[in-house]
């Protein structure tokens, strides 16, 4: 006997909310939100990848969004795939003739697929799915030298990062905070040694205005320090890329006292 499955428009499903209840959702949604941005720590649990304007959201920031929520993570393998001595043809740069050539080589080719399920007690409430495979152009590039057998388990997991951090940006609505987690462990632990990865920070532009319009303004070094002290700040590179306009506006209003004091100093 088929089951018989009943589609609901969306409308219908608005329309069964009323205003107060989507008053409280939306409250409640934003706080969390907001909460989220005050725990998830720049440069830890999530930063920015270069090129692009959205913070990316590392696996640390997504176990932290998985905890704080109450979930339990269920991981199910929905294909694995193997096929060894596979002849695989790549184009390869020969430094030495100065042009590509195709190389051909025998190595083995491992896939996963896994499915990740978010459970809050006996209710899923939220499914991602991921897969990885050995030619994978980061892993032909990393790794052309050495076989892809040693690479298994790497991808395996990665498979499952996959699917886990998929599960994470749908259940928690973060989307429009941050893509989901890079593809590539090592490619993370650089941004996170890199202090430009900081989403909230001054950038090197930033700073280059600070100090053009600090030597246009006629001031010193030691006023600036003097402003970032009153903000809080001993170091430039800790400012906050929110407070760039807050300096220059300092900076104008100090040059302009300056010019008053002078000016009144010359009418005495």
């Amino acid at each position: 006997m088929s089951e018989e499955i009943t589609v609901v428009n969306s409308t219908e499903l608005i329309k069964l909310a009323n205003d107060n209840a989507l008053v409280e959702r939306s409250e409640s949604f934003n706080n969390f939100k907001e909460f989220l941005r005050n725990e998830l720590k720049d440069g830890i649990d999530y930063g920015l990848i270069p090129s692009t304007n959205k913070p990316c959201l590392f696996k640390a920031g997504g176990e932290k969004i998985q905890m704080l929520m109450g979930l339990t993570p269920i991981y199910k393998l929905l294909n694995r795939e193997f096929v060894a001595n596979q002849p695989i043809k790549s184009k390869v740069y020969n430094n030495t003739t100065k042009k590509y050539e195709i190389e051909e080589t025998i190595r083995n080719y491992y896939c996963w697929e896994w499915a990740c399920e978010l459970w809050y007690g006996g209710v899923k409430v939220a499914e991602g799915v991921g897969t990885a495979n050995s030619e994978e152009a980061k892993w032909v590039s990393q790794y052309r030298n050495s076989t892809p057998d040693s690479l298994a388990n790497t991808i395996m997991k990665m498979s499952k990062k996959r699917a886990f951090m998929d599960a994470i940006i749908a259940v928690s609505g973060v989307s429009d905070m941050f893509t989901q987690d890079l593809e590539d462990d090592e490619t993370i632990q650089k941004m996170k040694v890199d202090k430009t990865t900081k989403v909230d920070k001054l950038t090197k532009d930033n700073i280059k205005t600070i100090y053009a319009t600090l030597g246009a303004l006629e001031l010193v070094k030691t006023d600036l320090d003097r402003i970032l002290f009153d903000m809080g700040y001993v170091n430039i590179k800790d400012c906050k890329a929110s407070d760039c306009n807050t300096i220059l506006l300092k900076l104008k209003e100090l040059a302009k006292e300056r010019k008053e004091e002078q000016v009144n100093g010359n009418n005495q």
